[in-house]
């Protein structure tokens, strides 16, 4: 008899443990780490809060850090996923607010609906679904390094290397760290003679043309090297090019 009672008054504690707890055994191979787990994430995210009452003062601060811990993963999750939706289609974005502009301007103006209908098709097809700064895209890449431009830099070659061919596909030299190239349109004034080709990521240092006409007339030296080095390679040496940057002006 009194094994029974034992028996049924420990049933009935297991039984009221899972119901405080908020969490039910559904099969007796269950995993034991169900409930905690979900008591946890509940708590974190503040849905639970007061099921499970602290039990004493360290329970209670790890309450509290749960529950800033998880409010705070909560506001930056949702946070990102606003940015990635206004970012997804940034571009489209941008196409439709210009199309707004262009109706309200239409509308302003009381454009015939025909013109109307002929300048939606030419935006449409103008930007074909896609709106960009392509001149400020271009002006953040480098400056190209093309025969027959007229060059008013040279570089150095940091690091990486690059190839010296012609337009008729003719491999002239390649170039290393430390080596220098452009210094001919400098003292002759004459068009590039040969492309630079970058074979793989390069880092370089430019050198513009006032401020090559400042080296020179700090350093005589300088000048007589660039002087024999152009006499070397039988070229004539432009006077304009010797001379103060701010008193010639380029001949193209």
């Amino acid at each position: 008899m009194s094994a029974n009672v034992l028996l049924l008054t420990s049933q009935d504690t297991s039984r009221h443990c899972c119901a405080d707890s908020g969490y039910r055994r559904t099969s007796p191979g269950s995993s034991s780490t169900r409930g905690p787990v979900y008591n946890a994430i509940s708590q974190m995210v503040s849905c639970g809060y007061g099921r499970t009452p602290a039990a004493n003062v360290a329970d209670a601060w790890f309450m509290c850090l749960g529950m800033a811990s998880g409010t705070v993963g909560y506001a930056l999750l949702l946070g990102l996923c606003a940015s990635t939706i206004q970012t997804m289609d940034y571009s489209r974005r941008l196409l439709r607010e210009k199309l707004k502009e262009v109706e309200d301007y239409m509308q302003c103006q009381k454009f015939p609906n025909k013109l109307r209908c002929r300048m939606r098709d030419y935006f449409e097809n103008r930007y074909e679904g896609r709106v960009f700064d392509e001149a400020k895209i271009l002006a953040s890449l480098s400056d190209p390094l093309r025969e027959d431009t007229v060059g008013h830099k040279m570089y150095f070659l940091q690091s990486g290397k690059v190839n010296i061919v012609r337009n008729n596909g003719e491999f002239v030299a390649s170039a290393y760290p430390g080596a220098y190239f452009g210094e001919m349109c400098l003292l002759t004034r004459a068009r590039r003679q040969a492309n630079v080709v970058a074979e793989t990521y390069c880092n370089v240092l430019s050198l513009s043309d006032e401020d090559f006409q400042k080296v020179l007339e700090k350093h005589p030296l300088m000048r007589r090297a660039m002087e024999a080095l152009c006499a070397e390679q039988g070229t004539q040496i432009n006077p304009a090019a010797m001379t103060s940057s701010h008193q010639t002006d380029p001949v193209y």
